[in-house]
């Protein structure tokens, strides 16, 4: 990867904020989008060092992309959402294969998206302008932190568990 590619740069600041043994999971991966799919969207995280889980297994880290969490947030806002994050048939073919994010998920990213002060902030982002989307430069990555002795949640739906975490 290039230098300056944002993939490379996020992949700088996961090591520069990351301790080693740190839990990391990529909010964009989901049944549809297994790890191998989503690799060229997402910074390389070195898995010797890290250990790369689920993101509801309350990861020390989560890192999204743009191409997750921009559609998902426009989504989130729109009101168009069924009770209990159930997506429309109408809004089901925006996204690959017809599938959209399970509840869970979308649950989730409103809380990381809406709620920072439920257990996760964010704590770097990074992109690069470009009139062009070439090779993900027009593109972001943010990574999200999970706060020290933070109430973290974790969204299913309508319930939401709560446990607190100490690092």
């Amino acid at each position: 990867m290039r230098f300056t590619d944002t993939r490379t740069v996020a992949a700088r600041e996961i090591d520069r904020l990351a301790p080693a043994g740190a839990s990391i999971a990529y909010a964009d991966q989901t049944r549809e989008y297994e790890r191998r799919h989503i690799r060229w969207m997402m910074p390389p995280v070195d898995s010797t060092k890290y250990r790369i889980v689920s993101l509801f297994d309350h990861p020390d880290f989560i890192v999204t992309s743009s191409d997750a969490y921009q559609p998902i947030g426009q989504l989130l806002r729109s009101g168009r959402l069924q009770p209990g994050y159930i997506v429309t048939v109408a809004d089901r073919q925006q996204w690959f294969r017809s599938v959209p994010p399970e509840p869970r998920r979308l649950a989730m990213f409103d809380c990381l998206l809406h709620s920072p002060s439920q257990g996760y902030e964010l704590v770097a982002q990074v992109w690069r302008s470009m009139d062009i989307p070439v090779d993900m430069d027009g593109h972001a990555v943010r990574i999200f932190r999970r706060a020290t002795g933070a109430r973290v949640t974790t969204c299913a739906g309508d319930s939401i568990a709560e446990e607190t975490y100490q690092r």
